[in-house]
């Protein structure tokens, strides 16, 4: 994956072809680091606006092994902290389980 090209096409387009069988589950136990990495977006308020992270988690080690800032909460945060990770682990084989991005509205009653 070092030498691929990750643009929101190309993310959405290996997404909707990739056929993994049955969703995955929600154990997070690994045996060895860079098998399993979590992702999320988070936005906080500053005095100069608003500030977005996306930040990814290796489940081996609890620690972040990658991530990006920016004002705006599009693809390109998630595709660029997915190239500071892979840019600085250099992963073979690792499975990156994220929200699929669903923002607002949560319902707590469902």
């Amino acid at each position: 994956m070092m030498g691929l090209a990750l643009d929101a096409e190309h993310v959405l387009a290996v997404y909707q072809a990739a056929t993994w069988g049955p969703p995955p589950t929600r154990d997070f136990t690994v045996d060895a680091p860079h098998t399993k990495w979590l992702t999320d977006i988070t936005g906080h308020p500053t005095g100069e606006g608003k500030l977005c992270l996306c930040a990814i988690k290796d489940c081996y080690s609890n620690k972040v092994v990658g991530y990006s800032i920016n004002s705006r909460m599009k693809a390109s945060l998630a595709i660029a902290a997915l190239r500071n990770a892979i840019a600085l682990r250099s992963p073979a084989c690792t499975i990156c389980h994220s929200d699929r991005g669903s923002q607002g509205g949560f319902k707590w009653s469902s």
